[in-house]
């Protein structure tokens, strides 16, 4: 069959690749800030929320891709969802960068919507879509809102188990049945220069950034001159669009006193410049959950239990509604 990008979401833009189509999340210009290395810049071109998506009756579906990027040793997968649920996660343990690759999944042989998640680590090149013979397919309509998800390796998907489906932006738009936009880079940072007009509409925009700006940022004052200036240029861009701002969950750099600032002044700043826009809701993410292996997997990154749990108090947040305040997350350290 032919493939087009009707068939992609999850990406601004759909472009022709060496071999087939070539989901982008940012322009180049907003690529910029990750040109600080060739890794960052590598991991900002993955397909972090991008998805195949089509209407069927097949009872087999199976996708082709080209790798054009994968970190050497990582294992790559992609996760099936029919009509809502979860269908099937294939894993390579052994992919390798300019590999081609066919992922085949099982589907129940009646009209039902598939949803195929891309490898949110991987830069992926989709290079045909098969189904089983005598099947219909159909590309699936964009949604009408859009859920726009900036931050940094947490939001992107690193570590998770099933990393394709499972960080939270994937689990929050699937909930509220919406198209995903997810803007996470692993080292991700406050970036006033992401602020761009790019044509997108949001309905809905978290922020999640702070941990690796202690690290990476060499003044107090330039991290509250990013965080100022980012906050201006989304309030700019996207007025009155609900905006949950999540404060650093905990980590092991908590207490930490060898930066420019402890991990609890970063909140305290991102908590100050939020509250300077209207419409903008901090939930203090160190609130979240403890610091343990049942929610954390290397005491940074969430284990999928970790990342259920900032799911659902997002969508907690987002279910009511939201303005200039801090939301408070009683029992958050209780485990369910």
């Amino acid at each position: 069959m032919e493939l087009n990008e009707r068939y992609i979401h999850g990406a601004l833009s759909v472009e022709a690749g060496e071999r087939g189509l070539l989901p982008r999340r940012f322009t180049e210009e907003q690529l910029d800030g990750y040109r600080v290395s060739e890794l960052r810049l590598k991991l900002a071109r993955s397909c972090a929320g991008v998805t195949v998506e089509f209407d069927t009756d097949a009872r087999w579906a199976e996708v082709s891709l080209y790798l054009r990027f994968v970190r050497p040793g990582r294992q790559v997968s992609f996760t099936l969802y029919a009509d809502g649920n979860h269908a099937g996660t294939l894993t390579f343990p052994t992919a390798c960068e300019g590999e081609m690759m066919k992922a085949r999944f099982r589907l129940p042989g009646r009209a039902c919507r598939a949803q195929i998640w891309l490898d949110p680590l991987a830069l992926t090149e989709v290079t045909g879509l098969d189904v089983s013979p005598g099947a219909y397919v159909k590309p699936v309509p964009a949604r009408r809102g859009l859920y726009m998800a900036f931050g940094d390796s947490i939001t992107q998907g690193m570590q998770a188990a099933d990393a394709p489906a499972r960080p939270y932006p994937m689990q929050i738009a699937r909930a509220l049945d919406t198209e995903l936009m997810n803007l996470g880079v692993c080292g991700g940072t406050f970036q006033p220069g992401l602020m761009r007009d790019v044509g997108l509409c949001p309905s809905l925009i978290s922020v999640a950034y702070g941990v690796n700006d202690r690290n990476l940022v060499d003044t107090r004052a330039h991290f509250e001159e990013n965080v100022t200036g980012f906050f201006e240029g989304l309030e700019a861009l996207y007025p009155g669009v609900p905006t949950l701002v999540v404060l650093p969950l905990l980590c092991t750099q908590d207490g930490d006193t060898s930066r420019f600032a402890t991990l609890q002044e970063i909140r305290c700043i991102i908590r100050e410049a939020a509250q300077a826009h209207p419409g903008l809701c901090v939930l203090p993410g160190q609130d979240f959950m403890p610091l343990d292996t049942f929610f954390f997997r290397d005491g940074i990154h969430p284990t999928d239990a970790g990342f259920d749990r900032m799911t659902g108090l997002l969508l907690d947040a987002f279910s009511e509604p939201l303005g200039r305040t801090e939301r408070k997350t009683p029992a958050a350290a209780r485990r369910d």
